[in-house]
């Protein structure tokens, strides 16, 4: 029996997803391209409904869904990975279990543009951000004057790109040792990209990234100290991967993060001084008998 390859794998990563992942499932199902397609299921030992309603739509579309389900909990960027390498398709897209599509025609138009555009190392599209507590009003990610082509040196400072909107060719991609201990995974896997090609930007609203208070990105519990101290390390372990080849730019970023987490490590110890000028700021600490001194 000769095995044919997908055009096309959607990596879907889930953890407690009860709420959300039929939502998921049913926006990458309706896309007009079933016949290329197979779709990829991480749980990471959810302890909710989120594995058996997965186990549903495995029993209905046994030949389109792949579906696993981790011993133990081993964390969203681990299990990402898990998934990444399950994946077989000529093309990746990428779908978070709390995430869904809104363009049937999605997955068409993103494969569309990289097959007349060899040359990109992926594509990307707006998004609504949609806040599960309704404490903000949605809104969409990219505005109007989003490049249409960004490069590594565009994303590396900001960030514009969700991840449900993000589709690469697998064979962009080698994922290094280092990349399980990143705490923001989209984020490194597009500068991993970016390293192979440029990055197109396609002017349609196709998919809402829904912010919730059990999100990495939302999670008040992880302090940004610790964030940025990952980050620093990622920047590290990534400029080591790419042999050095955007020593410059990578290392002016980690300088960049490095001096926030500076302020942010003197605001925690003087958490008075944060409200006075940055001249009295130094004189007030000066006059403390505990100086501070932040080691770089």
């Amino acid at each position: 029996m000769i095995l044919i390859k997908p055009k096309i794998s959607v990596c879907v990563i889930t953890y407690n997803h009860e709420k959300y992942i039929r939502d998921a499932i049913e926006s990458i199902l309706a896309q007009n391209v079933l016949n290329d397609l197979e779709i990829v299921i991480c749980d990471d030992n959810s302890n909710d409904g989120t594995y058996r309603i997965c186990k549903s739509y495995l029993n209905k579309f046994p030949s389109i869904i792949k579906l696993y389900k981790n011993n133990n909990n081993i964390g969203a960027i681990p299990n990402w990975v898990k998934a990444l390498e399950l994946c077989s398709g000529e093309y990746i897209a990428i779908c978070e279990g709390d995430d869904y599509w809104i363009d049937p025609l999605k997955l068409q138009k993103q494969v569309d543009f990289l097959e007349a555009n060899k040359e990109y190392s992926f594509c990307f599209h707006n998004t609504i951000v949609l806040f599960e507590n309704k404490d903000h009003p949605p809104y969409l990610i990219n505005k109007k004057t989003q490049k249409e082509t960004l490069l590594l040196q565009d994303i590396i400072n900001k960030w514009p790109i969700a991840t449900a909107s993000i589709v690469f060719k697998s064979e962009k991609l080698k994922i290094p040792s280092w990349y399980s201990s990143v705490y923001s995974g989209d984020y490194f896997l597009g500068l991993l990209l970016a390293s192979k090609g440029p990055i197109g930007y396609i002017d349609k609203v196709m998919s809402v990234y829904r912010k919730q208070p059990t999100s990495l990105s939302y999670d008040t519990s992880i302090s940004e100290i610790y964030r940025n101290e990952k980050l620093i390390e990622g920047f590290e372990n990534l400029n080591q991967e790419l042999e050095f080849k955007y020593e410059k730019i990578i290392h002016n970023r980690i300088l960049a993060v490095k001096k926030i987490n500076k302020s942010l490590k003197i605001e925690k110890k003087y958490g008075f001084l944060k409200f006075l000028s940055p001249s009295k700021m130094i004189k007030r600490i000066l006059k403390n008998k505990n100086i501070f001194i932040l080691k770089t």
